[in-house]
């Protein structure tokens, strides 16, 4: 089965979570065909076009039908809250949990009582912005790597935002952006030669972080997971945590109202990708890159 999915990345976001639900034992391949005037860093990643630049309609239905599937990691993101401070859950609540992007739901205990946990799903991005005092004002963060350890996240000088990247494509203001431009001497030499390249099903996030909007992303590491913890009695700031969704998927929170948050990887699905696109699988890549790849592990 192959789905057309028209859209802007919260709407693939959607799609997909519901097709994850389903447990089908063949899970769907997904076509995720941006819309006009929207950036789409799902779709355009994959080297899908807008249906504007599409005519006639055959050609996207001819496209649909050759693109190949392939594996792309998924994602999930746990975000606790501080507890209830009244015997009615729902008064109980932050005022914030009223008012969440529709990508994240509320979550029974899942081993950290008295906690309100929200879950959620990313394909694409989760970004973290805390753009008054910093991240490392308000939160520890530690990230996992290769060898299954915790460490901490070095981030030099002052960083307001860390994005948790799972595809090549990332939209910073109104153009796309390649990372790896902004990471990398010639787009093809790491400065970093621990870094290896990215694939979008190596089980890999690479994480990005900036200052403000007029500086450059840097690569800050490449991790299994990562997590933060909101340090006590961080007054006065405020987090814009963004899921797949760009502005649209932008939720509003004060810091002092998060106790952490954790990502790690969980499984893959399958998204239609055609030739020549910014995508890249360990699969479908020369030897010698995964040979580089492997050896790292």
């Amino acid at each position: 089965m192959r789905i057309i999915v028209v859209g802007q990345d919260a709407v693939v976001n959607w799609i997909l979570g519901v097709i994850c639900d389903l447990k089908l034992p063949e899970s769907p391949s997904i076509a995720p065909v941006p819309i006009p005037f929207y950036s789409s860093g799902i779709g355009a990643s994959f080297g899908w076009k807008d249906i504007l630049n599409k005519s006639p309609l055959q050609s996207l239905l001819l496209d649909v039908v050759l693109a190949k599937p392939w594996r792309t990691d998924s994602w999930h993101c746990f975000i606790r809250m501080k507890h209830s401070q009244s015997s009615t859950s729902q008064q109980g609540k932050p005022y914030s949990l009223n008012r969440i992007p529709q990508c994240l739901h509320e979550v029974g205990d899942v081993g950290k009582a008295d906690n309100p946990t929200l879950y959620g799903r990313f394909w694409y991005e989760f970004r973290l912005d805390v753009p008054r005092n910093g991240l490392t004002s308000v939160a520890i963060v530690k990230v996992l790597n290769h060898l299954g350890q915790w460490k901490m996240l070095h981030m030099p000088g002052i960083i307001n935002s860390i994005c948790c990247l799972n595809l090549p494509m990332f939209d910073h203001t109104i153009h796309h952006r390649w990372v790896t431009k902004n990471t990398m001497e010639d787009g093809k030499t790491p400065k970093n030669p621990s870094f290896v390249p990215s694939f979008i099903d190596d089980g890999r996030l690479e994480v990005i972080g900036h200052k403000d909007w007029g500086s450059d992303w840097a690569l800050l590491d490449q991790v299994r997971g990562i997590h933060f913890e909101f340090i006590e009695g961080a007054q006065g700031s405020a987090a814009y945590i963004i899921i797949d969704g760009g502005v649209n998927g932008m939720w509003h929170i004060p810091t002092n109202d998060l106790v952490e948050i954790e990502i790690s990887y969980h499984g893959q699905v399958n998204i239609l990708a055609l030739p020549d696109c910014a995508a890249k699988s360990i699969h479908h890549s020369s030897q010698s890159s995964v040979s580089q790849a492997n050896a790292k592990d």
